[in-house]
């Protein structure tokens, strides 16, 4: 069904999984809208958490994007960062990432 093989996923039922796969769901809108030049933070960490309700996340935990070396917060991608979820799909916690390259000619001088 797509669902990563975990030790928490089975403690999930059929119905379950099908939600669980929520979290693919936002990482990968994320992705595309910073394939589509969307580099603010906000907005893409609104866009997981959007996804996450919308497809079957119970309760969330969080969903941010952060520098992918520090784990700080970001305004902007305009570095290597990773997308982060941590959600609830009935009693079970499940945790998912994605790293995140900003575009050419995006960088900071910083990285």
């Amino acid at each position: 069904d797509g669902l990563a093989l975990s030790s928490r996923n089975r403690y999930l039922t059929p119905d379950q999984r099908s939600s669980a796969l929520s979290l693919w769901r936002a990482l990968t809108e994320v992705q595309q809208m910073v394939e589509k030049n969307v580099l603010d933070i906000g907005q893409l960490n609104q866009a997981m958490l959007r996804v996450l309700q919308e497809t079957g996340a119970e309760r969330v935990d969080y969903a941010q994007v952060v520098d992918r070396q520090t784990l700080q917060s970001l305004e902007r991608l305009d570095r290597p960062a990773v997308a982060l979820i941590a959600a609830y799909v009935g009693a079970t916690r499940l945790i998912d990432n994605m790293l995140l390259e900003p575009p050419r000619g995006t960088e900071s001088e910083n990285t």
